[in-house]
C-alpha cells in the first residue's frame, strides 16, 4: 500500500519507514514544507495541513506534527517547539528551563486523508528535560529529551531505541494497525 508522507523533513521521513518496516505500507515522499497555523495544539496542526496536503496532491496523504510541552511553561513550546529551535535551540531551551521543574511531555499527531476522510492518530510520552545536550544520533530536541523510566537522553538511546518509545512512534504503530486493518 502506497501513502503520501507530505514533509520536508528528512528525519522524520527516515523514522516513519523504520517504524512501517513490514507493515506493507510505503511512504512515497513529497518533500513540501506546508504553512501551519499557530498553535500549540499538534493535533490541530496536523489536521489542518493534512486538509491542505490533499487538496495539493489529491493523493491519500500523512503528514505529521510533533511538539514538546514544559511543565514549567504552561505546556509551552508545543507545536511551536520548530520556531523555538531555529531561535535560541537546545542551549537556550535548556537554559530557561527551571531548575525545579523539568518535566516535559512529547506528543506527536499524524493525519491521514484520503479526500472524505481526515483520521488522527497520537502519541504521548512523558519525560524531562536533560540539563545539557547529551547524545549523538537523532536531531532537534532529541539531545535534551530523557523519556520517563530512562536516564537518558532520546539522541543517547539511539534510533532503534528511540524509535520503541517516541510519541511519533506511538502515533505511527497507531496509522499502521488503521490501514492494515
Amino acid at each position: 500500500m502506497d501513502i503520501v508522507f507530505v514533509t520536508s523533513n528528512k528525519n522524520k521521513v527516515r523514522e516513519a519507514r523504520m517504524i512501517l518496516n513490514g507493515s506493507g505500507i510505503r511512504l512515497k515522499v513529497v518533500p513540501e514544507e506546508l504553512d501551519e497555523m499557530q498553535s500549540l495544539d499538534v493535533k490541530a496542526v496536523a489536521a489542518d495541513k493534512a486538509r491542505r496536503a490533499y487538496d495539493m496532491t489529491k493523493m491519500r496523504i500523512i503528514v505529521e506534527d510533533t511538539g514538546f510541552f514544559l511543565e514549567c511553561w504552561n505546556g509551552f513550546p508545543g507545536a511551536l517547539a520548530k520556531h523555538m529551535q531555529t531561535t535560541i535551540g537546545n542551549k537556550g531551551i535548556v537554559a530557561l528551563v527551571s531548575k525545579n521543574n523539568r518535566n516535559a511531555y512529547s506528543e506527536t499527531a499524524v493525519a491521514y486523508c484520503d479526500g472524505h476522510t481526515t483520521k488522527l492518530f497520537s502519541g504521548r510520552v512523558a519525560g524531562s528535560i536533560s540539563e545539557e545536550a547529551r547524545g549523538t544520533e537523532g536531531f532537534g530536541w532529541d539531545f535534551i529529551f530523557i523519556p520517563k523510566g530512562e536516564s537518558r537522553t532520546f539522541a543517547e538511546l539511539g534510533m532503534a531505541e528511540k524509535n520503541r518509545l517516541s510519541a511519533r512512534a506511538v502515533a505511527f504503530r497507531k496509522l499502521r494497525d488503521y490501514l492494515t486493518r
